[in-house]
């Protein structure tokens, strides 16, 4: 077996990161963040019984158990615990939760695209996870979740559903943006928007 220098292995892995965030087909490339209806490509995306059953049924990985969600503004975002933009993002969620009420918004995080270009380590899933102690709902993704949610490829990925259930906030991380995901402020002012 050949062993290859580290040099040579860092640029494939930053190579391969920067192939899989390629924007998905549908949504324009220069967009970043974006409320629903300001987007034509946005999918109309409404959190259904369905989705919320679909939700409570994966896998319970940290934080709170999977809450009930109708008739709440519900978060979802989507995270890997190799995705450095994630780690920021799960600050500020952090922030975000304690500032709202647990019975008006709720908030959860789908680990998916852990395994992404073999990267797959349950020690470092569990080593961020200890690290960031979400107190909000931490739940193992599925490819079947990920379409129900129009196809997640990329993360971090957020969602904002209003307490009808419909979307009303978007993130998306995209290849070489300076915004690599949401902040606190800009998720509060979202929230606010809605409550």
């Amino acid at each position: 077996m050949t062993a290859w220098p580290r040099s040579i292995i860092g640029a494939l892995l930053l190579t391969a990161l920067a192939d899989a965030t390629t924007p998905p087909t549908g949504v324009p490339a220069n967009a970043q963040s974006t409320r629903a209806a300001e987007t034509p490509t946005a999918p109309a995306l409404t959190l259904t019984p369905t989705m919320a059953g679909d939700l409570r049924a994966l896998a319970h990985l940290a934080g709170a158990p999977a809450p009930r969600l109708q008739g709440r503004i519900v978060v979802v975002t989507f995270f890997a615990s190799w995705c450095p933009p994630c780690v920021e993002e799960f600050r500020h969620l952090k922030a975000v939760h304690g500032a709202y009420p647990a019975d008006r918004v709720s908030i959860i995080a789908i680990n998916l695209l852990e395994d992404w270009g073999g990267l797959s380590n349950a020690g470092r899933l569990a080593r961020f996870l200890d690290r960031a102690a979400p107190p909000f709902t931490v739940l193992r993704g599925t490819e079947a979740i990920s379409r129900r949610f129009g196809g997640v490829d990329r993360i971090p990925t957020l969602f904002v559903f209003d307490r009808q259930s419909k979307l009303a906030y978007r993130f998306i991380h995209r290849v070489n943006a300076t915004k690599t995901n949401v902040t606190g402020r800009e998720l509060r002012a979202v929230i606010d928007a809605l409550i």
